[in-house]
């Protein structure tokens, strides 16, 4: 492992040993370490601004009269301390007018669904004692091995928006982390997603990039699998699957395995009272939860990897049905993996189809940061080298919910005609 470093090309000799007479050793006996070869913290390498809600909602309150570009470049100079809630984030797109300035809020928004809400949105109720806390988790389980199988045919719209970092300035070296890691909007696309049997099946997604419409449509096909985050093609894309049921079974039976922990963690505000909140951890890589990126090999080709992961999340549940209104899932990588970071929020919340109410994804954020991998024109050679790392975030909404079923009318004074007999 070398050092960290923040001096480019910083030469290191490597003392190499045989420990058996009469043997050579073919290796590099020095390299030249780079500040991109371990990941930094944001803080390091450029001005991050921390707010908790409240000055994220005093700063845009006083923005008016600002143009969009200025509003945007505010915000994603910006980082959250406390989790924005939905709700919330709502109410302060409404506030802004900019295109630029409302995707640089989601963003914002997006990298602070893993932390912690305000004070405010927890109550100061004191935790149920541990039957209780074994009741409610029971009612839980309860409610994703009997609903969720028996849940009707039913479609929804999905909408995907795409959020990377800005692309490397022309002649900006590879060597070291770029000075600005904030996120912009990407590409963006819209698909028809069908409940079916217990399963998801993806038609007629057609994607759009930034500048314009691509004539890019998805095949259809069943997710039956566990969650994954996917990444694909030559720019990175976040593909979560299983946000309907999968997600739901693969957390549970991943934090009822032995070995497994669940903890009470804290009451929290929901849009129908009081939600018990629980943390779990799974320390085993499991198939339950599969990440992907890709890596370098030493023949210079880039290699899809996928790995199982260990993970750890929370779970706010209704204390008294156990229905799941929101979960995320964090993997616990090791270091030296080109993914260092791959994590899944999803968000549910009451949708009236036909009359009944059912409870279903309306949110999902995915972040992953992961190495990226670089062509190099140098000394008349073409080669690939690791750069620096880059994060890439995935909006998912979901709006529009049908069910699939049949309606029949009797119709009043019918009078059998001589063909009907």
């Amino acid at each position: 492992d070398p050092p960290r470093t923040n001096v480019v090309d910083e030469h290191h000799v490597l003392k190499v040993e045989v420990s058996q007479p009469n043997l050579a050793a073919n290796t590099t006996a020095a390299y030249f370490d780079e500040p991109v070869f371990y990941d930094q913290p944001r803080e390091g390498i450029e001005h991050v601004t921390h707010v908790t809600e409240d000055q994220l909602e005093h700063a845009l309150s006083g923005a008016h009269g600002r143009s969009d570009a200025v509003m945007a470049q505010q915000l994603s100079n910006m980082e959250l301390t406390e989790r924005l809630s939905s709700t919330e984030l709502a109410m302060l797109e409404a506030t802004l007018k900019g295109k630029k300035a409302r995707e640089a809020l989601l963003a914002l928004a997006d990298q602070s669904v893993f932390l912690t809400p305000p004070a405010a949105e927890i109550p100061s109720t004191a935790p149920p004692d541990m039957a209780a806390q074994q009741m409610i988790f029971a009612r839980t389980i309860a409610y994703v091995v009997k609903t969720i199988p028996t849940l009707p045919d039913f479609f929804a719209t999905r909408t995907i928006n795409q959020y990377h970092e800005r692309p490397p300035e022309p002649g900006q070296t590879w060597k070291t982390a770029p000075g600005d890691r904030s996120l912009h909007q990407g590409e963006s696309s819209k698909a028809a997603v069908h409940f079916r049997n217990g399963k998801e099946v993806i038609e007629g997604e057609v994607t759009r990039e930034k500048n314009g419409y691509v004539p890019h449509v998805m095949p259809t096909f069943n997710h039956s699998e566990p969650p994954t985050e996917r990444q694909h093609g030559e720019r990175t894309m976040l593909d979560t699957v299983g946000t309907f049921g999968p997600i739901l079974a693969a957390v549970l039976k991943g934090a009822t395995t032995p070995g497994s922990s669940v903890t009470w963690s804290r009451w929290e505000q929901g849009i129908r009272g009081p939600q018990a909140v629980f943390r779990y951890r799974v320390p085993q890589e499991t198939p339950l939860y599969l990440v992907g990126s890709k890596y370098l090999t030493i023949d210079d080709r880039v290699i899809p990897f996928e790995k199982q992961a260990r993970f750890h999340g929370e779970i706010a549940v209704d204390p008294a049905t156990g229905e799941i209104f929101r979960l995320t899932m964090q993997a616990d990588l090791e270091p030296r993996l080109p993914l260092i970071r791959s994590d899944i929020m999803v968000e549910y919340g009451p949708v009236v189809m036909a009359g009944k109410t059912y409870i279903c994804p309306a949110r999902a954020v995915s972040i992953a940061r992961q190495r990226k991998i670089v062509d190099i024109q140098e000394w008349a050679e073409s080669f690939k080298v690791y750069g620096p790392f880059e994060t890439n975030l995935s909006d998912m909404a979901y709006t529009k919910y049908h069910k699939f079923h049949s309606t029949f009318r009797i119709l009043p004074g019918y009078t059998p005609g001589p063909d009907d007999k």
